[in-house]
């Protein structure tokens, strides 16, 4: 004999939690933010920094290139460029304009700073000069040095960046007025911004034949200080917004509309693939950073004049002293990383409801953390999309709690109950 009956499913029901920009209490449940700022639709880590360092009134500038960052102030007539990221320092008789990391294959490098009519070396401490090329702008392509100056691009002989008079070496003349503003390497060509014109530059065969030309852009006159190479692609500005070069294509990545305009003293970053620049944002001096790999662009309320990046991090000038974005957008607040935490009253629902996991909406790896009367339960490295408890949890009054030490965004946990019938 076979017999037939029926199998009871235990309810079901979802709780969603989100919250807007201000309103953090919706029906049964309240929220708290710490270390979060909100923006378009979901909560971000918020931005902290720590001082740097070498803070001083006549600091001009933060220079960023390869494993280090310096901070640059002049005192009667001279440069001196701190290490901000180790113990280096150096003093060249001029303002420095521009400054690279200069790496070759068998692992020799040193950094290069260009003055208004010079190339001075540095290295082990010492400031050398090695050319009489100055100017305003410098890259590294194809293993060369290359320095704007006026209206000219000096480069070096290749593998060889302390040579621009030797055999390889050599200029390319621009025509007309205007002097160049900015040079950026990208593949297998050199782009050099001038006024409001943007030239692409690709090596021939020779090695000191090179094809010019002018690319086709009406995006108004290019920012000087805002070029930036970003791995792939070459971000800069102009006062109408931010571009972007990318597959040889010039397009607009973000429009100021007039509300947003680049800072006075205007020096941009580059670090993980995200662009940093100081402007003034609703009145208000910010960051604009624009995520390249998200498309995404989004402001830290961090005011400074100068920017500059690394691989140790990004760097900052404001005002007299020198600062660091700490770990690159986390806030360290006594050891504290970023927290959003939910109140929940739970009285209207039956008592044999318990919470058996969920599922989150969001970026970044997070820890769960539930408390209620009834016990508490832990679920560590979720991320988007479902998620089980290691059991479930039931109570009347409940704190749900998302904690996270590394960048994230939050939009929303929904969290299902299941009726116990044990």
């Amino acid at each position: 004999m076979i017999l037939i009956g029926s199998v009871h499913k235990p309810a079901m029901r979802k709780i969603l939690l989100t919250v807007g920009a201000e309103v953090l209490h919706r029906g049964d449940f309240s929220a708290t933010v710490l270390h979060y700022r909100y923006e378009n639709g979901s909560f971000v880590t918020a931005e902290g920094t720590i001082d740097a360092g070498f803070g001083n009134a006549a600091n001009y500038a933060v220079f960023g290139a390869g494993p280090k960052a310096f901070s640059a102030m002049t005192e009667g007539g001279a440069c001196y460029l701190y290490d901000l990221v180790g113990e280096s320092a150096y003093a060249l008789p001029a303002r420095v304009n521009a400054l690279i990391y200069y790496e070759k294959k068998d692992n020799a490098a040193a950094y290069y700073a260009l003055t208004a009519d010079k190339l001075y070396r540095l290295q082990n401490d010492e400031a050398t000069e090695v050319a009489s090329v100055g100017g305003t702008a410098l890259c590294v392509h194809h293993e060369r040095l290359f320095a704007a100056s006026g209206s000219k691009i000096f480069y070096s002989v290749p593998l060889s960046p302390d040579d621009f008079t030797g055999e390889g070496a050599g200029f390319l003349q621009f025509a007309g007025e205007g002097d160049v503003v900015g040079i950026a390497s990208m593949g297998e060509r050199l782009y050099v911004f001038r006024g409001s014109e943007i030239w692409r530059v690709t090596p021939n065969a020779k090695d000191v034949d090179f094809s010019a030309e002018r690319m086709r852009f009406s995006g108004g006159e290019i920012l000087a200080g805002s070029v930036m190479s970003l791995g792939g692609a070459v971000a800069f500005c102009t006062p109408r917004g931010l571009w972007v070069i990318e597959d040889s294509e010039i397009a607009l990545a973000l429009s100021f509309d007039g509300e947003l305009s680049p800072a006075e003293s205007l020096t941009c970053a580059a670090h993980e693939g995200k662009y940093f620049l100081p402007v003034l944002h609703g009145g208000s001096a910010e960051i604009l950073v624009y995520d390249r790999p998200l498309r995404d662009a989004h402001f830290l309320r961090i005011s400074a004049e100068s920017v500059g990046g690394c691989t140790a991090g990004v760097y900052l000038r404001r005002g007299d002293r020198n600062m660091k974005l700490t770990a690159q957008g986390m806030p360290q607040y006594e050891g504290r990383g970023s927290e959003i935490s939910f109140s929940l009253n739970l009285s209207n629902r039956p008592a044999s409801m318990r919470i058996t996991g969920g599922d989150l909406c969001g970026e970044g790896t997070f820890s769960l953390r539930i408390q209620s009367e009834s016990g508490s339960v832990e679920k560590v490295g979720i991320s988007d999309g479902k998620f089980s408890l290691p059991h479930v949890i039931g109570g009347t009054h409940v704190r749900v709690s998302l904690l996270t030490n590394a960048l994230s965004r939050f939009t929303s946990l929904t969290l299902c109950m299941q009726e116990d019938k044990t």
